[in-house]
């Protein structure tokens, strides 16, 4: 803006901007703008920090819950994630194997798979294999013009997934985020904000909010089947009775089963012997609790639930719960992204103070007539690893490639500097551009795997 506004006007100068400890003399009236114009975007800032810094304590809170959905570690206080299961798990190093556990809504889903189609829900299926997972995301798709394959339904890969993989996605951005620290965070809210929420462009389907709405939806619709799926009549009916292990009121693998009235702790040796429930509360002299237990999960309680461990826990409340638990932190930190939207959108400076939403400009009459001046940026876009899925927007095959690498892939990062030129009469020199014009200069990034650089064009 310095180079391309000629302004001739002075005014006086009140801020005292040439450090003279006067206010009375005069400065360019531009400066005296321009001052004023950075003055109003500190205090746009003053606005906008404490309602950033709220948001970044929920994304800390949500990358931690959101870890745990698929990570059950003792971090978490849990055998699995309740998006774990058993047919695959990822590795921190980005590596397939097999799953230590099944999460709640697996563990269930999959007890009642084999009782037929009015006994299963079409967001969860087996699978699917670590061999086939393999060879789908092995495949030479990295390029986002490249079409993927689709992995057909009888793989297993289904809606809860996609889910799965697209919480492994969000925690990896956020920690990114979190990495830098609040300071840096604070001061650059206008790049990254946009990525939850772009409150210029509400119905964005390249949001996080728009994304977080698809996957609340499926999960609503997967809680409704979940509740309305009936117990199998052809399911065992659970052989239920009492357990402890001498004692300690926890079946372990050392305990062996027999049929005197008290737990007897033998040998390892004897760690394979299938263990049995017996009667123990009404014993004389009996030390411990007792607790019902089933032998044979998955199976039919007596109060018609369908448990699939053997403490006889009413599995489907327990899968209810926990999709209820996704949908209410993922509602809750959606909520979130919209409030800080609409939050920085007030926060904005508004047209006629000098900046718009995307630049700022500069107007001043002479002897020519009106000028203008103006600087505008595109909406910066952080280069960045993106996953493609092939399939709909809840399943399909993933693919790795860079976003935002350039001007070419549809987010062009530019800034463009113009300046109007109006025609005039000024004696005695005649006329002064006789058509009038614009002359405009902008610069592209661009990013390549081992440089940063400027396009250069001219419109």
């Amino acid at each position: 803006m310095f180079q391309i506004v000629d302004d001739p006007v002075e005014v006086q100068d009140t801020y005292d901007l040439d450090g003279d400890l006067s206010t009375s003399d005069m400065v360019n009236r531009f400066v005296h703008w321009w001052f004023e114009a950075v003055k109003y975007q500190a205090q746009v800032n003053v606005v906008a920090i404490p309602v950033v810094q709220a948001f970044i304590n929920q994304m800390a809170n949500f990358r931690d819950y959101a870890y745990c959905t698929y990570s059950g570690d003792s971090s978490c206080g849990t055998e699995s994630g309740i998006l774990e299961r058993l047919d695959y798990k990822w590795t921190a190093s980005d590596d397939l194997v097999a799953g230590t556990a099944d999460g709640i809504i697996a563990e269930f889903l999959r007890a009642l798979y084999p009782y037929g189609a009015a006994f299963r829900t079409p967001h969860w299926m087996p699978g699917p294999s670590i061999d086939v997972l393999n060879n789908w995301y092995e495949e030479d798709c990295d390029d986002e013009s490249v079409e993927c394959s689709v992995l057909p339904d009888s793989s297993g890969y289904d809606n809860i997934d996609g889910l799965y993989d697209y919480m492994i996605d969000v925690v990896y951005f956020l920690n990114e985020l979190l990495t830098g620290g609040n300071l840096s965070l604070n001061a650059t809210w206008d790049a990254w904000a946009p990525y939850f929420y772009d409150w210029q462009d509400p119905s964005s389907e390249y949001t996080y909010y728009f994304e977080f709405g698809e996957y609340i939806a499926m999960l609503q619709d997967l809680r409704a089947q979940v509740a309305a799926l009936g117990v199998p009549s052809a399911m065992p009916v659970c052989d239920q009775g009492n357990w402890d292990t001498d004692g300690d009121g926890y079946f372990g693998a050392l305990d062996r089963r027999q049929a005197s009235p008290w737990d007897i702790f033998v040998p390892s040796a004897y760690a394979q012997t299938a263990p049995t429930c017996i009667s123990c509360g009404s014993v004389s002299g009996y030390v411990g609790t007792c607790l019902e237990c089933a032998t044979n999960p998955p199976c039919r309680t007596t109060t018609g639930c369908v448990t699939t461990n053997m403490n006889l826990d009413c599995d489907r409340e327990r899968a209810l719960q926990a999709i209820d638990g996704l949908i209410d932190r993922m509602t809750n930190f959606r909520n979130a992204m919209r409030n800080l939207g609409e939050a920085l959108a007030g926060a904005e400076p508004p047209t006629g103070s000098g900046w718009t939403g995307n630049g700022v400009i500069y107007t001043w009459e002479d002897a020519r007539g009106v000028n203008r001046a103006q600087v505008t940026v595109s909406n910066f876009n952080i280069p960045k690893l993106k996953k493609k899925k092939t399939g709909n927007f809840l399943k399909g095959k993933v693919c790795i490639y860079i976003n935002h690498r350039s001007d070419d892939d549809g987010s062009p990062t530019w800034v463009r500097v113009s300046r109007t030129h109006p025609a005039a009469t000024i004696a005695p020199f005649g006329q002064w551009n006789p058509q009038g014009s614009i002359m405009t200069k902008t610069s592209r990034a661009g990013w390549s795997y081992n440089r940063v650089f400027l396009r250069r064009t001219y419109l």
